[in-house]
């Protein structure tokens, strides 16, 4: 039964001429939108792609707002839209996350109303459906006018038990490509890395805690890549040779 609206916003209009003409798709918002779409109807939101990003929000009256603040380099758009977003939406819930939102989200819980650090999937769903805040792992919020931050909490070990992104969200005027030709996808191997260098966002998030999918779910994603028409996509992995075996074992199924 579907009990909320939530919209899924990505805010940054990356330049056309930026990151070697690469327009790619927010993967981190369309695995938040798998987490939920069971319980909630999820829209996605793309800035690149809208004539206004707050606008389009607003007209689907959301209960929930997903924003992406992932790097400091784009912060401070995820700050604007979230601005204008309360101010038209005053009582949708505005949530955050990112790697940004991560590491200052003292400084972006002065735009929402909840940061989510480290990895959302469960935390958000769990958002969703109403459980007690303190109890969310991860989560920053006000209460009586104090920050509370709720304890990271061991991440998913086992990346197989998230539902697989949502691309099907994907509005049909979405085009994901490389310099404007090339149709691209994005694909997630694994998260975070074996060590935990000073300088790497991975250490300061989950030091140490390298977690994978299995070669069978890749293949089943490299084809459903597939189906949808692409044959590029680029890997989203902090480090994708982490493990020698799992390695081999995937360029073995391809």
């Amino acid at each position: 039964m579907v009990n909320a609206r939530v919209a899924l916003a990505f805010p940054a209009t990356i330049l056309p001429n930026s990151f070697f003409g690469f327009v790619l798709p927010s993967l981190g918002l369309e695995r938040l939108g798998a987490a939920v779409e069971d319980i909630a109807e999820v829209e996605l939101f793309d800035a690149r792609f809208e004539r206004s990003l707050v606008a389009a929000v607003a007209d689907f009256s959301p209960d929930f707002v997903a924003i992406s603040a992932k790097t400091t380099m784009y912060s401070a758009k995820s700050y604007q839209v979230a601005n204008e977003l309360r101010k038209l939406l005053p009582k949708a819930k505005l949530v955050m996350g990112g790697l940004h939102a991560t590491s200052c989200p003292e400084e972006a819980l002065e735009h929402v109303d909840y940061v989510i650090r480290g990895d959302g999937e469960i935390s958000f769903r769990q958002l969703v459906e109403g459980k007690e805040l303190g109890d969310i792992a991860g989560l920053v919020f006000k209460e009586e006018g104090k920050v509370v931050e709720t304890p990271l909490g061991e991440p998913t070990m086992n990346l197989d038990e998230f539902k697989p992104p949502a691309r099907h969200l994907r509005k049909p005027h979405y085009h994901y490509r490389a310099a404007g030709l090339i149709e691209m996808d994005l694909l997630e191997t694994s998260r975070g890395c074996t060590h935990a260098c000073s300088f790497c966002s991975p250490g300061a998030v989950y030091p140490c805690k390298y977690r994978t999918h299995s070669p069978e779910y890749l293949i089943k994603e490299i084809e459903t890549i597939y189906e949808r028409g692409v044959r590029y996509c680029m890997l989203t992995d902090d480090h994708f040779g982490g493990d020698d075996e799992r390695v081999e074992k995937i360029c073995d199924l391809i």
